[in-house]
């Protein structure tokens, strides 16, 4: 999501410092560059749709990680809405 004035547009080249706090307290940084494919408005906000153009192996597997430690945490919470 993007907040404020947006500095950039699509096509742009960007550089990015993503912060991955993991499940078991670990807090890994990824910077990398991206290419902003598209920015668009849902639901009032601005998003913006990247391409990770120079991520090495060892960040890859670290965002990859991230996303199934997410959605686990997710799916466990539509199974049981009482469990927080």
């Amino acid at each position: 999501m993007l907040k404020g004035q947006v500095a950039f547009n699509e096509g742009d080249e960007v550089k990015l410092t993503i912060v991955l706090p993991f499940a078991n307290g670990d807090v890994k940084y990824v910077i990398t560059e991206a290419l902003i494919v598209r920015i668009f408005e849902k639901e009032d906000k601005r998003i913006a749709t990247i391409q990770l153009t120079d991520t090495d192996d060892v960040d890859q597997q670290h965002i990859v990680r991230f996303c199934f430690e997410r959605q686990l945490v997710n799916r466990r919470k539509e199974m049981n809405p009482f469990h927080v």
